[in-house]
Order: structure tokens, then C-alpha cells, then sequence
């Protein structure tokens, strides 16, 4: 690679980012309609990334998508065949240049290889072979597309720049209809994260001043109404600093719509896609580290959940399977749903297998929630062969662990003969949260909001201790229903001071599916809005806590992982491993 100015490659590959984007979405939409429209729009962006890429002296790249854009013009024109076989080798094209851009923003130095994509040149010149159409598109059926494509000038010597909000029409069910581009700006996520760090400052300082103000109120309505001010202004900006990060998910699902894509055609299964919800918005940091774990999951879906041909025939099911990609808004989070219509769980399998590999040492008293929950555990599996897809007993696990992560929970619904369905619940935002805050000995911790079901006094009338696979373990009755209750002091290892009274009288009730679990506090205090720190790498892996904040007191407190401990409660009672 030529040598270029870091900033304007920096610039390029935001702006290619964007394009590659559209190019495999406008592949989908080809492989389901192949309009005119739709080529039109393709060649667009080929041509628009060819020009940016020579303007910034990356002349290979221009000549590689100079050659894909031959390809395109031809097929747009109806002179060579147009197939599946076709799509591939435009979407493997998009693949390449992607992969290059990831590989830039690492290594600068990296050099552009074109190579891969060889087994495909001649594709792009005689189109397709075979007879599967992408529909019923042939070179002597296709009218010759007679209006020329009005190219937008291509800047030859300088820096992409960021496109102004203009009018563009668009066709939706073959109608015209009128849309208005929002404005963008790419803005530096160093910058960005600077700007949202003193945000957080001013936010901590507000809460240093409601403790001192709930200690020694200020007097007269004038302070107090602009405490108030104070408040609500804070929190605002800070809501809108936040926003600055956010980004919506339709960029991921188009990968994972990819990726079934992909692994369908890997092993010969039928499958439609079907994704809502792109439009819905997720923290940056979020987006990034949940794409692993979604990956694993729509992987499963096609290799596990969905049956072969023949076997849904057989069960009077359509020949291809669907995996369902959605996203729903709610007040404070997110969910993500991954949904097919295959063979569903097999419980009784489940247990078998985490029988047979010590993962569980006692099944009578498992509920159907428990056990689907047991395909999360380290070396699960329950493929009968190892492929290259699955079958090594890793993905799900890693998949909790990255959603734990996240302060995210999970939930299985499944049924068999019908199909499985997976939801993930995120944080909008793992920057800022609600939280209850809650004394252990003479130490105050922050518990999540959103975590906490509901907040008991525990009456020792109502608590009960029983026997379970050799282990002791305290019950709590609450409304008809029975459920553990464990000392969260015992669990974090706190220690107490000489002379603090063991008093324990609250609890909280965490629910985690169908299970809940009561975990005992000493005291219950205010509710309090606080910014999430990041742990030190050193202390990063301590049992029980997820982060650290500074209280409303000015001291700096732990923020309690209620969910992990909770989730871990629950897989070490029914697992040797954990147990032991």
C-alpha cells in the first residue's frame, strides 16, 4: 500500500464501512428482487467506493472493485446470467474488502489481497452456471436497462467528506415515497468517551451534593428549587451524552442474517431469514461485544435447531426452515430474540448427556428452565459428531459469560417438534444505572435497579431449612412459593467489624426466569442514579461485583452482580463440578 496519510485513511475506511454495509444488504434485496432499482443502487456504491479509494491514493482497491463494478454493469444490463452462484461472488467481494478494513484499523501496513476472491473472477464475466435463479432472471428475458445512471462527481484529490442531509426518494412495495436523511457526523471515540467520562464527573458531584443536602438541607424554596434543577439538568445531559454513543442494531443483524446465510449453504439445509427491529439502538461498547455471542447463537439455530429437508417434510413442516432475528425497545433495555422453527429442546436428552459427563449430580428436582439452562455450562454439548460448525462442547458457555458480561440475562422457551427461542435482555447503556443502596456490616454497596424483583423483611417464622443432594439450605416462603435464601455478606466474603450487630432483616428478591432467590442485607438505603467504573484488571475477577462507582457520600462503593450470583447459585446446586 501506497503510503497515506493516517487521517485520511481513517476517514476512508469510515466511509467504506458504511458502503460495504449497503453493498451486502442491496445483495439480499438482489437474491430476493433483482430490480433495476436495486442494481442501480449496487453500482452506486461500487463506483462511490471505487472513487473514494483512488482519491486516497488506494489503488488496488479501486482497481479490484473496479473490476466487480464490470461485473455488476453486465448483469444490470441482463448480458450474462444471474444467479445464487452470482450473488456469492459479489457478496464474497464485500466479504474481502471488509475484512481488509477490519485488518487496517489494527495494522495500518496491511496490504490488500485480492487473491481470495480468484475462483471467482470468471463469474463476474460469463455470470452464473447452472439453472437455480436467484428468480426468474435470464440474459434473454432481462430487458436491457436503457436509463443511464446519473453519477454523482467523485472527488479525485481530496479526503471523503461526511454526505449532507439531502431529499432522497425511495421505493417501498414499488411506490415512491418521500425520505429526509438525518445528518450525521463521525465523531473520535477517544473524544467521545473523554466528553462522557467529565459528564460523569458532574454527575458524581451531584450526588456528593444530594447526600450533603439530605444531611443539611439548604434552606429557603430558591435552593431548593434549583437543587432540583440542578438534578434534572444533570441527569438530561448525561442521557444525551450517552445517546452520542448510541448505534442501531441493524448492522448486526445484517452480519447474522450473513452468517446464516453462510452456514445454510455449508450444510445443505433451506433456510429463511426473517429480521425486524434494526432500527432500535444500543450503547457502542455493547453492539461490539454482543456480535460473538449473537453469532453463536444463530450458528446453533441453523446446525442444531433446524431439521434437514426432508425430516420437516416428514413432520409436515415447510422445506425451509426460518430463523427469526428480532429487537425490542423497552423503558430501559433492550431485548434481542433469536427464534426458529425446529425440533426444539430435547430435555430428556439434555439431562442425559449432562449426566453422562458429571455436570449434574442430581435431575429429579430440575425444572424444564433448569434444563435448558444446563446448554450453558463448559463442555456441554449435544451434537453426536463434531463438525465444523459444532459439537466441541464450545459457544454457549461463552455466549453467558459475554452476556453476564453485559449485565444481560437470558431466557429459553422451547418446545419440542416446534422450534426454540431465545431472548437476551441488555442495558441500553452500561455507563449509567438506577441503583439500591444497600449495608453490609458498615459498608455500603450498590445493587442494580432493574436487577431487584421487589424488597422483603424477613420474618425467621418464615424461613425453613431443608436437605437437599447432602447440601443445608434455608427457605424462605413468599406468597405461596418457596425460595432460597442466602446471606449475600457470606457469598461476598465480607468481613464484619468487631462489634456489628448480625442483623440481616431485608432481602432481596432476584428472579432469574421461573427461579427467584432472596439474598439477605443488613440495611436498605436511597436509590440512587450512579456512574459504572470499570473494575481494575487486578481485582476485575472478584467474585459477586461488576463494577465500582462513587456513592452519593463521595466514598467509592462496589456495584453487586445480584444476577451472576444469583445464576451461579442455581448451576452450582445441580452441578458436581461447580460443587466441588
Amino acid at each position: 500500500m501506497s503510503e497515506v496519510d493516517i487521517e485520511l485513511l481513517n476517514c476512508f475506511i469510515d466511509e467504506s464501512s458504511d458502503l460495504l454495509i449497503k453493498w451486502e444488504s442491496i445483495c439480499f434485496e438482489l437474491e430476493e428482487a433483482p430490480t433495476e432499482d436495486n442494481w442501480n443502487n449496487l453500482f452506486r456504491v461500487a463506483h462511490n467506493l471505487k472513487g473514494t479509494s483512488r482519491s486516497v491514493g488506494l489503488d488496488a482497491i479501486g482497481a479490484f472493485v473496479h473490476r466487480v463494478e464490470d461485473g455488476i454493469t453486465l448483469a444490470k444490463q441482463g448480458k450474462i446470467f444471474v444467479n445464487k452462484e452470482f450473488i456469492q461472488a459479489l457478496l464474497k467481494a464485500q466479504s474481502i474488502l471488509q475484512t481488509w478494513t477490519q485488518d487496517v484499523k489494527k495494522d495500518p501496513s496491511v496490504v490488500f489481497d485480492p487473491t481470495p476472491f480468484q475462483p471467482y473472477e470468471a463469474i463476474l464475466v460469463t455470470g452464473g452456471t447452472g439453472t437455480t435463479e436467484v428468480t426468474a432472471i435470464q440474459a434473454t428475458e432481462v430487458k436491457v436497462v436503457e436509463a443511464v445512471v446519473k453519477e454523482a462527481p467523485v472527488p479525485q484529490a481530496t479526503a471523503p467528506t461526511v454526505a449532507q442531509p439531502k431529499d432522497k426518494k425511495v421505493k417501498a412495495n414499488g411506490a415512491a415515497s418521500q425520505s429526509t436523511m438525518d445528518e450525521t457526523i463521525r465523531v473520535s471515540a477517544r473524544k467521545l468517551d473523554q466528553f462522557i467520562q467529565m459528564v460523569g464527573e458532574l454527575s458524581i458531584q451531584q450526588n456528593v451534593l444530594s447526600h450533603q443536602n439530605a444531611s443539611s438541607p439548604a434552606t429557603g424554596d430558591a435552593a431548593q428549587q434549583s437543587h432540583y434543577q440542578l438534578r434534572k439538568i444533570t441527569r438530561d445531559l448525561y442521557e444525551k451524552a450517552l445517546s452520542l454513543r448510541m448505534q442501531p442494531v441493524q448492522p448486526i443483524f445484517q452480519r447474522l442474517e450473513r452468517t446464516v446465510r453462510d452456514i445454510a449453504s455449508s450444510i445443505g439445509k433451506e433456510v429463511k431469514v426473517e429480521v425486524t427491529g434494526g432500527e432500535v439502538e444500543l450503547d457502542k461498547t455493547v453492539c461490539e461485544k454482543i456480535i460473538e455471542p449473537l453469532t453463536h447463537m444463530v450458528r446453533n439455530s441453523v446446525d442444531h435447531g433446524l431439521e434437514p429437508s426432508d425430516m420437516r417434510t416428514a413432520a409436515g413442516k415447510p422445506t425451509a426452515g426460518t430463523v427469526s432475528i428480532r429487537a425490542i425497545q423497552e423503558s430501559s433495555s433492550v431485548s434481542l430474540i433469536i427464534q426458529d422453527d425446529g425440533r426444539g429442546l430435547d430435555e430428556e436428552k439434555i439431562l442425559k448427556k449432562a449426566m453422562e459427563r458429571g455436570l449434574v449430580k442430581d435431575s429429579k428436582s430440575l425444572s424444564q428452565s433448569e434444563i435448558f439452562a444446563l446448554i450453558f455450562l463448559p463442555g456441554f454439548s449435544t451434537a453426536e459428531k463434531v463438525t465444523d460448525v459444532s459439537g466441541r462442547g464450545v459457544g454457549m458457555d461463552v455466549v453467558m459469560r459475554a452476556i453476564d458480561a453485559l449485565k444481560g440475562q437470558v431466557n429459553i422457551g422451547s418446545e419440542k417438534g416446534k422450534g426454540t427461542k431465545f431472548s437476551i435482555k441488555l442495558p441500553t447503556s452500561l455507563s449509567l444505572i438506577d441503583a439500591l443502596i444497600v449495608k453490609l456490616s458498615d459498608l455500603d454497596y450498590a445493587v442494580p435497579l432493574d436487577s431487584i424483583e421487589e424488597v422483603i423483611d424477613v420474618v425467621e417464622e418464615a424461613v425453613s431449612s431443608t436437605v437437599e443432594g447432602g447440601e443445608a439450605k434455608r427457605m424462605i416462603s413468599l406468597r405461596n412459593r418457596v425460595v432460597p435464601l442466602l446471606r449475600l455478606d457470606s457469598y461476598l466474603k465480607t468481613q464484619r467489624s468487631k462489634g456489628t450487630a448480625t442483623s440481616c432483616n431485608k432481602a432481596l428478591i432476584v428472579r432469574l426466569g421461573k427461579n427467584s432467590v432472596a439474598l439477605q442485607v443488613d440495611e436498605i438505603g436511597e436509590q440512587q442514579q450512579i456512574v459504572v467504573r470499570q473494575l481494575d484488571e487486578k481485582i476485575g475477577n472478584v467474585q459477586g461485583f461488576s463494577g465500582g462507582t462513587i456513592l452519593g457520600s463521595g466514598d467509592p462503593g462496589l456495584i453487586v452482580d445480584v444476577e451472576g450470583i444469583a445464576r451461579k447459585y442455581f448451576l452450582m446446586f445441580h452441578s458436581k463440578e461447580e460443587a466441588a
